[in-house]
């Protein structure tokens, strides 16, 4: 019974004439019971996908960090300096993030509207197949190969291993593709083998992961406003990336380089369509997407423009140009040095 078509369980169809020779068929109900448990799957989103109640289970909470963790990678600890190095300073850089906010913006509510439009699984597969179904299949073929292509994980996991060896002490090598590989084999069996496993540890880390960024932000903040116990090490030039002048100072390395900063930006939001693949197992898909996607954005943007604050605040510009991907080990270095 559980396979069954929920309208198949609920109600009957009669057919009713709408006019000249046209025939529609409209379902009867047996009771007002049914009818409003009719009404509330079509509201809700559920009755879209034959999936059972019990498979739905990710909740608000599920869906927020489900795409709050696709957004953040490693890219806010490694492309900030590589932003800075293409925008030429800071204003302009935090400039750039907050224009690539208003992009992922815009793209979060297209995504919502297509969401809440086929709240399936499959993200774009779906959404491409429903507007171009002829010829068909090459939409399905053509996305295909587009995802083998450009979809993977693996440059994100060697950034991870690049962390993990210099947290080691380790001299960098071949050790970092080690840990790279450990990485996704860990992440693929946790979620193949158990998916309350998986999902109790997405939200466990996500919350950890907040954790970690509102520490690094509010270290920043509290360096930049001189508190104690926050200030840099002994010996460190203060940074003066916050003064008028410093601040653009370095501006206007061409269109190509605003280009190439932008870019980066907006890659580093990508990640606000992470919910449209797992549709079929969110719990009240269309509501809880209305909440959760814009929610979770929200999150993303604010952490993103308060870590950029506290590395300009810690961090002399000229240190996080030459970090490249460890400018986050750099902010640590310098505000908890380590003790002899």
């Amino acid at each position: 019974m559980d396979n069954e078509p929920l309208l198949s369980r609920e109600a009957s169809f009669t057919p009713v004439s709408a006019g000249g020779d046209e025939i529609v068929e409209v379902p009867v109900y047996s009771s007002r019971d049914d009818l409003n448990e009719e009404d509330s799957n079509r509201t809700t989103g559920e009755l879209f996908d034959n999936v059972p109640k019990s498979k739905r289970q990710l909740g608000l909470t599920s869906v927020v960090f489900l795409i709050f963790n696709g957004t953040f990678g490693t890219g806010i600890y490694a492309i900030p300096s590589v932003i800075l190095r293409t925008s030429g300073s800071v204003g302009v850089a935090l400039i750039m993030w907050i224009i690539g906010a208003l992009i992922a913006a815009a793209g979060t509510s297209v995504y919502l509207e297509l969401g809440t439009g086929l709240p399936r699984s499959g993200g774009e597969k779906n959404y491409l197949e429903f507007i171009y179904r002829r010829p068909k299949f090459l939409t399905t073929c053509t996305f295909a190969v587009y995802v083998f292509i450009t979809r993977s994980a693996a440059a994100n996991s060697v950034v991870f291993g690049e962390y993990v060896v210099h947290a080691l002490g380790q001299t960098p090598g071949n050790n970092i593709r080690l840990v790279a590989l450990l990485c996704l084999t860990f992440c693929f069996l946790s979620h193949a083998i158990s998916q309350n496993f998986g999902l109790r540890l997405q939200n466990t880390l996500g919350f950890f992961k907040l954790f970690v960024l509102s520490a690094i932000a509010i270290s920043g903040f509290f360096c930049l406003l001189g508190v104690p116990g926050f200030t840099v090490r002994e010996g460190y030039e203060k940074p003066t990336n916050f003064q008028w002048e410093k601040m653009w100072e370095g501006s206007g390395t061409g269109l190509n380089g605003f280009v190439t900063a932008l870019y980066s930006v907006i890659w580093s939001f990508i990640g606000y369509q992470g919910a449209n693949y797992v549709l079929s197992e969110v719990k009240d898909p269309i509501r809880t997407m209305k909440r959760g996607a814009p929610l979770a954005m929200l999150f993303v943007t604010l952490v993103y423009i308060f870590v950029n604050i506290a590395y300009f605040a810690a961090v002399s510009k000229n240190d996080i140009l030459e970090s490249r991907r460890t400018v986050v080990y750099v902010l640590f270095f310098v505000l908890y040095p380590p003790q002899d």
